[in-house]
């Protein structure tokens, strides 16, 4: 117990929250992830709501500085919620801490209100390190670090050489349509503060170190020659980041643009992403890391299984969709425009989600013509077929409530989930792609509802709609590729 209410109270309703807030972060982790992914940015991500009895040291110290300054001390659990900068932290380690700035304005365009902070505040001189590494060797300090001495002392009067902690700190609010649905209500009232970290995994090995040793002085001061070290360190992973760039620019010049194609598949997402970058920069320059690229994962998946998977055929692609003219005032993500494109030519109806014929339905939800053909199968039942529509439609829906919740009028999929058809979203099916209430599909209410649902996602004129709806049907692909009724079949 503390001496103060105002963070019993606090940490009561917090213990109380406790799974909850794991889940939260989870949620916002995963968005950053599939954010980056979507972006083609090789980065690791990871995630945790505060720890509830660090949290409660943390509330206790900071009332005994308030007191010291003589400044009203927490008297509500407003009081202390709105003293606090965070209780959901996101660390994202970058492989090339160039695409920093790029993330900074990802980030920025998803959370709203973000309170962005650079450290150091002032862009280092890269030259000014491998002066400072090389003066380390010629003088003989990196010998007296590196020597045999175990000194403990403690003097204070140590100049480190080089820059220290180099990060950019995001804080935000997210908001109730950034977490999956079990937590989302928990939240809608109260104020979920959450601090992004984003730094080079080079960095982060060295601040890991540094924040443990430097700052938590259990043990005592930390002595000249720990310090030392750890400025030697800090030294040997700014050279790192040195070579990155260096690696990082070697790896570009390697993606030709402006009709040398290699004529090349893609290896991943990140390799696209890099492409259409090296493409777009022709005429925006360095604006071209800031566009919303989409979900390069389906994207590959989907230039793969068609065939169009090179150098060569996206870029007549990207001509072809007339990229540069479009992206000043387009409000969907680069592919989304391109596979509007690729799914129109040749109008073979499979394309759509839903046929309309003399007031017959024949559902599409697949966007293998392949796989539509197979639903027509003496193995599949109806209630497969609406099962698998079902999905789709939750595939698209939950990224739009996040990302575009107004697109959303007068949709009616939340009738769905009030008649319980899906479960919560599986950490182990492709995407979290929710089960489906088996009796609940059966049942004729249920399918009307399905229907009607898939018809507004069909007959949606707006382009961010179209593009959600594409990738759910890319993405189901992979969710039903192995299922029961398609046995045998080889997709």
């Amino acid at each position: 117990m503390s001496n103060n209410k105002a963070i019993d109270q606090y940490m009561t309703q917090y213990n109380d929250l406790t799974e909850a807030l794991a889940i939260a972060a989870e949620s916002i982790g995963a968005l950053c992830r599939s954010a980056l992914a979507d972006s083609g940015i090789l980065a690791n991500v990871t995630c945790r709501a505060k720890d509830s009895s660090r949290l409660r040291t943390k509330l206790e110290n900071r009332l005994q500085e308030k007191l010291a300054n003589k400044e009203q001390p927490y008297k509500t659990i407003e009081d202390v919620e709105n003293d606090l900068v965070d209780i959901i932290g996101v660390r994202v380690m970058l492989y090339f801490p160039t695409q920093a700035e790029a993330v900074e304005k990802l980030f920025a365009r998803m959370f709203t209100k973000a309170d962005i902070k650079r450290m150091p505040t002032t862009k280092g001189d890269p030259s000014k390190s491998l002066d400072s590494m090389a003066k380390f060797f010629q003088d003989g300090s990196a010998r007296k670090v590196l020597g045999t001495s175990n000194s403990i002392a403690y003097t204070g009067d140590f100049t480190p050489s080089f820059g220290g902690y180099r990060a950019i700190h995001i804080r935000c609010t997210a908001q109730p349509n950034d977490l999956v649905d079990e937590v989302r209500i928990k939240f809608t009232e109260r104020k979920l503060k959450t601090e992004i970290q984003i730094q080079s995994l080079l960095m982060h090995a060295w601040s890991e170190v540094n924040h443990d040793l430097a700052y938590k002085t259990l043990s005592g001061k930390v002595s000249d020659e720990e310090t030392r070290l750890l400025d030697f360190i800090n030294g040997i992973g700014q050279m790192g980041e040195l070579a990155l760039l260096k690696l990082k620019s070697i790896l570009d010049a390697r993606v030709k643009v402006g009709g040398a194609y290699s004529g090349l598949a893609f290896a991943s997402p990140a390799a696209i992403a890099e492409f259409i970058r090296q493409f777009l920069n022709q005429q925006y320059k360095d604006q071209a890391n800031v566009f919303d690229l989409g979900d390069l994962e389906e994207f590959l998946y989907f230039l793969t299984y068609e065939g169009l998977n090179n150098e060569v055929t996206l870029g007549q692609w990207l001509t072809k969709c007339n990229m540069i003219q479009k992206l000043d005032d387009t409000k969907i993500p680069i592919i989304g425009t391109i596979l509007d494109a690729m799914l129109r030519v040749g109008g073979d109806p499979s394309t759509e989600l839903i046929r309309m014929n003399d007031n017959t339905r024949t559902f599409h939800p697949f966007i293998r013509p392949q796989m539509n053909k197979a639903l027509t199968g003496p193995k599949v039942q109806i209630e497969n077929r609406y099962e698998i529509v079902a999905t789709v439609l939750d595939l698209a829906y939950r990224p739009l409530l996040q990302a575009a919740p107004q697109e959303l009028v007068g949709c009616t999929f939340n009738k769905l989930i009030e008649m319980d058809l899906y479960t919560y979203p599986n950490a182990s099916r492709y995407k979290g792609a929710r089960y489906i209430n088996k009796e609940k599909v059966r049942d004729t209410t249920v399918w009307k509802m399905i229907c009607e649902v898939a018809e507004w996602f069909a007959k949606s004129q707006s382009p961010v709609v179209k593009y959600h709806i594409h990738i759910a049907r890319i993405s189901v692909c992979r969710v039903f590729a192995n299922a029961r009724y398609f046995e045998g079949l080889n997709f």
